[in-house]
């Protein structure tokens, strides 16, 4: 009865051990509960399975190596924690997986830097683990949801979507090389928005143009649409390439825009084909004596069929700096001449000829108009 009434407590206590377990508790002590007790009848008194499969009286849920040791965070039965070390080296892993004391979650790459938004390399420029602020990527304009590190790029992007419609935001100030539509590259039915969001395009490097006169900023050929607004764009001083900032063919539209020249620059906009739009545009130079509006209707094979037109809806705040020129080709005859259609701004040059209906000009102190 006694040896009986044993039993039934080293049972008691097992089941005990088994609930403490559960909150990794008094693990030493319930091993010496059991393997002191007299019960050693192998027929009536073995173990609990549970607690001691090998038959061994050692406790095996938490040390299945049967060396007293804990197993759940020490399957390697060395007292040292796995399961933040499974190296077995005392360092911790979910966020150390080399066992090198280095974060890795953030830094796959063991080298102490942050990688989250860097996984080797970027968009952004950022590589080798190195975290790029979006205030200091290269990037600087978007089409749709994508960046690009220059405006080239991102209407490249646009000409060869398949609607070949878009919108251009520049993201920051920044400068690059002339832009072209040309028709000889399959540029045909593009419809391109470029939006400078408030910010300068500074013309620098390459210019664009047809072969023998790539000395332009911007170049746009007939059978497609563009508009250009709200923004600066100016030539970098140091630059003597770009003799004119917008060669124009295509039906163009200038909104809420300055452009300025350089001291090379000689035309600010020469429109020989196509029906152009300035809605709020100024024009400046650094030249003594440049062009602001060259309209010529050009009478070659490509462009007999429609002379060009220009109208002009300015405030008293917009100026336009410069001379004015509207004519025919001069090596050619001209059935059709051009026309240029003006209503309101402030310029240096008279522009009464010009004048929509119901306008009149006067004239200013400072000689302006």
């Amino acid at each position: 009865m006694k040896t009986h009434w044993k039993k039934l407590t080293a049972m008691l206590i097992a089941a005990m051990l088994t609930f403490n377990m559960a909150g990794h508790a008094v693990v030493s002590f319930a091993d010496d509960l059991v393997t002191n007790s007299p019960i050693t009848d192998s027929a009536e008194g073995n173990d609990d399975p549970a607690l001691d499969p090998d038959g061994n009286g050692q406790q095996t849920p938490a040390d299945p190596n049967g060396n007293g040791q804990q197993t759940p965070t020490d399957p390697n039965g060395n007292g040292q924690q796995t399961p933040t070390d499974p190296n077995g080296n005392g360092q911790q892993t979910p966020t150390d997986p080399n066992g090198n004391g280095q974060q890795t979650p953030t830094d796959p790459n063991g080298n102490g830097q942050q990688t989250p938004v860097d996984s080797g390399s970027s968009m952004n420029g950022a590589e080798n683990g190195i975290v790029v602020p979006l205030e200091d990527t290269e990037n600087v304009c978007m089409f749709g949801d994508v960046e690009y590190p220059s405006l080239q790029e991102a209407v490249s992007a646009v000409i060869t979507s398949p609607s070949k419609t878009g919108t251009v935001t520049l993201l920051k100030d920044c400068e690059g090389s002339g832009i072209g539509l040309f028709n000889g590259k399959g540029h045909v039915d593009v419809n391109l928005t470029i939006d400078f969001g408030g910010h300068t395009y500074t013309l620098s490097g390459e210019s664009v143009g047809s072969t023998g006169t790539e000395s332009q900023g911007f170049h746009f050929e007939k059978n497609n649409t563009v508009t250009l607004k709200n923004g600066n764009v100016q030539v970098a001083e140091s630059e003597s390439n770009f003799k004119m900032l917008v060669q124009n063919y295509c039906d163009l539209t200038l909104k809420d825009i300055s452009l300025e020249g350089n001291s090379s620059t000689q035309y600010i906009i020469s429109v020989n084909y196509g029906d152009v739009t300035l809605d709020n545009v100024n024009i400046y130079s650094l030249s003594n004596n440049f062009v602001a509006i060259d309209l010529m209707h050009w009478t070659n094979a490509s462009y007999k069929d429609k002379a060009p037109t220009m109208v002009i809806n300015n405030g008293t705040n917009n100026h336009i700096n410069g001379n004015i020129d509207v004519y025919c080709d001069p090596d050619t005859d001209c059935e059709e001449k051009p026309t240029l259609t003006i209503s309101g701004g402030t310029y240096t040059v008279d522009p009464t000829p010009y004048l929509a209906d119901g306008y009149s000009v006067n004239k200013n102190a400072d000689n302006t108009y």
